[in-house]
């Protein structure tokens, strides 16, 4: 299941993408491979480089994300450093600058054709490698959860292991994990730009 912010970008703002962000069964390769295609589509060609030997390193990764910072910065907009979110430690929370918003049809344009090139990365990043929470945000996740009714494993270290199982319960769980994720985030973490829950 898939559900991404609509927009290209965001300020100061919640959100949300919903993503597979673990393999799933499918060979951690191949969802790579599948990326660096999507990424050559939108133009980055050293994004696709990094990912063409089926593997993602969090060097290349992190060198991406300085791609996409040097991609606003040639809008005119700079782009600050992103922030490891407690939330996976594998997604990058960025802060979109206010003039990022507030661009003309022609700058927000290129602006998300930049974020077309990251967005692959981001992907592959999060669907092969280990994630888990930091452990006083899973502690107070669980915490709430168990305010609204629902139980979560004692060895519970990820989003995955929060969200129940969204087929039994018409995703009643994973809807109040997603929201107790995100304003327990805040609560503990106040300087985070956004917040992403993925699983």
């Amino acid at each position: 299941m898939r559900s991404k912010f609509a927009g290209a970008i965001a300020a100061c703002a919640i959100v949300f993408l919903l993503t597979s962000c673990s393999s799933g069964g499918q060979d951690p390769r191949a969802i790579v491979l599948n990326q660096a295609e999507q990424a050559r589509a939108a133009g980055s060609e050293a994004n696709a480089k990094a990912m063409e030997d089926g593997e993602l390193t969090e060097g290349e990764y992190y060198a991406a994300a300085r791609r996409y910072q040097e991609c606003y910065r040639e809008q005119g907009i700079v782009l600050p450093e992103p922030v490891l979110s407690p939330v996976d430690n594998v997604t990058l929370e960025w802060d979109f600058p206010d003039t990022a918003m507030s661009s003309g049809k022609k700058t927000g344009e290129a602006l998300e054709t930049c974020t077309k090139q990251w967005t692959p990365v981001s992907l592959a990043y999060g669907a092969t490698h280990d994630q888990h929470t930091d452990p006083l945000l899973l502690d107070a996740t669980r915490e709430c959860l168990k305010k609204e009714g629902f139980d979560t494993p004692d060895d519970a270290v990820r989003v995955a292991d929060l969200i129940g199982d969204p087929n039994s319960d018409s995703g009643k769980q994973s809807t109040a994990a997603e929201k107790c994720l995100i304003a327990e985030a805040f609560k503990l973490y106040p300087d985070l730009p956004a917040v992403t829950v993925q699983y």
